[in-house]
């Protein structure tokens, strides 16, 4: 066949197949012999909440989206049980405690970049325990916010809040534009906490050799005046190979009034009933420059480093006049400068494995002048160089992390001067049973500096029979943490966490009273080392949504025990219980939660015991486009201004000391956020943050 009747018979085959399509459609229809069933809708529902060897995943619901002010205010509702938070203070903590690093897209972030993030711009919420990612910067315990990303344009975001009974208020905002692959933040920042009842009533006993007295200060009448201003600037180039994120800020803390009074009554001396004025005003300036960056080399290398300067200029005046004794004045007055440096170097060694190695080198001076009851200046040095290693790797279903590194620090007090070296070591182990359920743990050693501020040889007098001074011989001491978790996540409804913890210090320092030697006071003074501080934890942690997870319950509930030996050789121990609900309704949202009282220790180096009160609170919300508004009813059953009381027994002296404030009283709290969005593409991660005040070397 040639290729013309190949053409022909071609076209007489498609005319055969038309007319016989034409008439099957022109004819009556033939009955279908397969019978027609309805299918019913099938709805798949992705894991929000997944356990996998090197991290811990969350997906928030729309609910939790849409609700939640902030960060902190979306992690509440998520119910992430490896984590807790203050209800007064906003920080987060780990569930059998420690410290939780907060990064935002893998940069650094704290509290403050989460009250400026919006939350309908989270994806995820990534927690890791000893995480092997250079980018972490060998944090312990971290959580990572996972953003929605845009190329261009900006945003707005105006946060404030009033607390009307209570005499506190807020207001914050936040200006992002974001250009390819370069973001630039301003950000603006003021509180003020004005009131009438901040104060204190205390009872001492003072024990001298030949004589004991009580002395009871009664409060009556008081005045707190604290501002806090702040203004920051921030600079981010992020891309796939390198990440330089630049910031500025400068605040200014200001408290003219932290002034009370009222009356002393002594007993067992010839000294009668009294008038007393405390009087006290602190100012606070910082120049803060913080840099993170991140150098993507290649495939198994790469930097990451992060530089931290901050200058800070503190001054604190106080008065104290009680009558029938001299007048007593301390001023003080400090210039800090620190400056922090690390880098980390990373290589991925293949198979799921990964080695790091760290150095960092921080150094801090103080110029510190005392006047009034001592007239002094001191100026203290400390210098630290640290170099470590680490690695992770995994072996089927177990994740194994090392690292080890040592310490040098070299410090001067005027012109005594100390050089110390002191190890570090981290081991944690992770077997992952499956996505659903894993058990961990996690040990650390690691030697401690005491802050420069406890050494001071100066002796400044606080009260008419009390002395404070520091001690210049104090040395590291050190730490061993011990924990196990297990974590339950068996559906999207419901999780678990049972966790137990011990922590030990030892060559520890501590405060220690005894009379000076005219018998005319008693001198608080330093001593080290001293015997074991430890405390043991076991808890567990439940979260269940119900209701298409319109309903969330959470409840924690730890039992912690203390041993407090030599010098005070004492034992105490309290239940923790905390609850939360949350209820959403269209655009309209509602919560309660309830904290237990608790009982602890005042630190690792004072047999204070603190008591504190309990705290509940309701609240409403509201969210609908640009706008979110909540009110809280807090403690709003209380109407006095107690807020937790501390009571210490020493060899020579104790005291009982009762606190007022406004954390537990009556509170209606109201705030509000508003965004607004400009530009075609905006870019909502890694807000800008709030910079901490420098510490200063005032000895307190």
């Amino acid at each position: 066949m040639n290729l013309t009747e190949f053409l022909i018979m071609f076209i007489l085959l498609i005319s055969c197949q038309h007319l016989n399509a034409s008439n099957l459609l022109n004819s009556s229809p033939i009955a279908d012999t397969i019978p027609v069933k309805s299918l019913e809708e099938v709805t798949v529902t992705p894991h929000q909440q997944t356990d996998s060897l090197r991290r811990t995943s969350y997906i928030p619901d729309r609910n939790a989206l849409k609700s939640s002010q902030n960060g902190i205010d979306l992690l509440n509702r998520m119910g992430v049980p490896q984590i807790e938070i203050d209800p007064v203070t906003k920080t987060i903590q780990a569930v059998g405690g420690g410290d939780v690093a907060i990064f935002i897209d893998y940069i650094p972030a704290n509290k403050d970049d989460l009250s400026n993030m919006l939350t309908a711009d989270v994806r995820r919420v990534d927690y890791y325990d000893h995480p092997s990612d250079p980018r972490f910067l060998n944090n312990t315990r971290v959580l990572n916010f996972i953003m929605r990303r845009y190329n261009y344009g900006g945003y707005v975001k105006l946060n404030a809040g009033e607390d009307f009974l209570i005499g506190k208020g807020n207001i914050q905002g936040m200006a992002r534009m974001r250009y390819k692959r370069m973001t630039y933040d301003v950000m603006g920042l003021s509180r003020y906490e004005s009131n009438g009842h901040t104060g204190n009533e205390r009872v001492e006993l003072f024990k001298f050799p030949e004589q004991t007295f009580t002395r009871h200060t009664s409060f009556s009448k008081a005045k707190y005046r604290q501002q806090y201003h702040q203004a920051n600037a921030r600079a981010l180039y992020n891309s796939d190979k390198i990440t330089a994120d630049n910031r500025i800020g400068f605040g200014l803390e200001n408290i003219p009034h932290n002034d009370f009074n009222g009356t002393v009554t002594y007993d067992g001396i010839g000294i009668p009933t009294s008038v007393y004025h405390s009087l006290e005003n602190e100012k606070n300036k910082f120049l803060n420059f913080l840099g993170e960056y991140y150098f993507n080399l290649s495939d198994r290398f790469s930097l990451s480093s992060d530089i931290d300067y901050t200058y800070s200029m503190t001054k604190d005046h106080s008065s104290y006049l009680e009558e029938n004794f001299n007048k007593i004045i301390n001023n003080a007055s400090d210039r800090t400068q620190t400056f922090d440096a690390t880098i980390l170097a990373s290589y991925n060694a293949g198979s799921n494995t990964r080695l790091n190695m760290q150095g960092r080198l921080h150094h801090a001076h103080s110029h510190t002048s005392y006047s009034g009851s001592v007239s002094v200046l001191e100026r203290s040095d400390i210098t630290m160089g640290m170099v470590g290693v680490n690695g992770s790797t995994t072996l089927g279903n177990l994740y194994g992390y090392a690292a080890f590194g040592w310490r040098w620090i070299r410090s001067s007090l005027n012109s005594k001067r100390s050089l110390t070296s002191e190890p570090y070591m981290d081991l944690f182990l992770k077997y992952s049973i499956n996505a659903r359920n894993s058990i961990s743990l996690t040990f650390h050693h690691a030697q401690w500096e005491p802050s420069q501020n406890l050494k001071s040889e100066i002796q400044m007098q606080v009260s008419p029979f009390m002395w404070h001074t520091g001690n210049p011989r104090l040395k590291a001491y050190k730490s061993y943490d011990l924990g196990v978790t297990y974590m339950l996540l068996p559906s999207n409804r419901l999780n678990v966490a049972v966790f137990s913890g011990l922590c030990a210090i030892t060559d520890r320092y501590c405060y220690i009273y005894e009379p000076m030697q005219d018998n005319t006071g008693i001198l608080r003074t330093i001593g080290q080392p001293m015997g074991l501080y430890a405390f043991e934890n076991v808890g567990a942690v439940c979260t269940l949504r119900l209701i298409d997870n319109r309903l969330m319950l959470r409840g924690n509930i730890t039992q912690i025990f203390y041993q407090n030996r030599k010098p005070y050789y004492h034992n105490i121990s309290y239940t923790k219980l905390s609850l939360q609900a949350f209820y959403y309704l269209g655009d309209f949202n509602f919560s309660a939660s309830y904290d237990a009282p608790k009982r602890y220790y005042d630190g690792s180096s004072t047999p204070a015991i603190i008591k504190s009160r309990d705290y509940y609170a309701i609240s409403a919300g509201w969210a609908k486009g640009a706008w979110n508004l909540n009110l809280s009813l807090r403690n709003i059953f209380r109407w006095d201004w107690k807020t937790f009381e501390s009571v210490s027994d020493y060899e020579c002296y104790s005291d009982r000391t009762t606190y007022y404030g406004t954390d537990r009283h009556a509170n209606i709290a109201l705030t509000a956020t508003y965004s607004i969005d400009f530009g075609r593409k905006t870019n909502r991660e890694n807000e800008l943050r709030e910079q901490q005040l420098n510490s200063s070397g005032i000895l307190r």
